[in-house]
């Protein structure tokens, strides 16, 4: 009995996290229009046009940046303690 509810709750848990990872990984790749009218479909045709505008169109590479650097002085300064 406990093996089954161990089992069962564990399955629950993962669709939860796994549920919300999926819609956003296939929403990477959908239409604004496909993620307003069909969040949890797959998309009609992958595109890899939303990352296209990410790297080449937004500036990433600043905010990507600060987060290395806060996250490596972070580290350091927790070594030096």
């Amino acid at each position: 009995m406990y093996k089954v509810l161990r089992s069962s709750l564990l399955t629950m848990y993962a669709a939860i996290i796994l549920v919300p990872c999926m819609i956003v990984i296939t929403g990477a790749f959908k239409t604004d229009f496909e993620i307003y009218t069909k969040p949890l479909s797959l998309p009609a045709k992958w595109s890899f046009d939303n990352f296209r505008k990410l790297f080449v169109e937004s500036n990433i590479a600043k905010p990507f940046l600060n987060s290395v650097t806060v996250a490596v002085f972070s580290v350091l300064y927790r070594d030096w303690e």
